[in-house]
């Protein structure tokens, strides 16, 4: 009879364990998941952040240009 209460014991432990591996891995998954969203949505931020920094700068160069072309201009006069 001990025998197989131990034999039982060690059953319900590793129906515990199997449990908690089975938590740990849902856990994973959805950290997993936070962060492919949380990644996602930063390489949107930066994507969005350098399409307004370099059309910022394209306006500052035509500006910039602009100014030289008419500095030039009245440097020939």
């Amino acid at each position: 009879m001990q025998q197989k209460d131990k034999f039982n014991r060690i059953i319900e432990v590793f129906k515990e364990k199997n449990n908690e591996i089975s938590f740990l891995k849902s856990k994973i998954h959805d950290l997993k998941n936070t962060l492919d969203y949380w990644k996602e949505k930063f390489e949107k931020l930066i994507s969005f952040l350098h399409d307004k920094l370099h059309s910022w700068y394209t306006e500052v160069l035509g500006v910039y240009d602009k100014v030289i072309r008419i500095v030039e201009v009245m440097m020939k006069w």
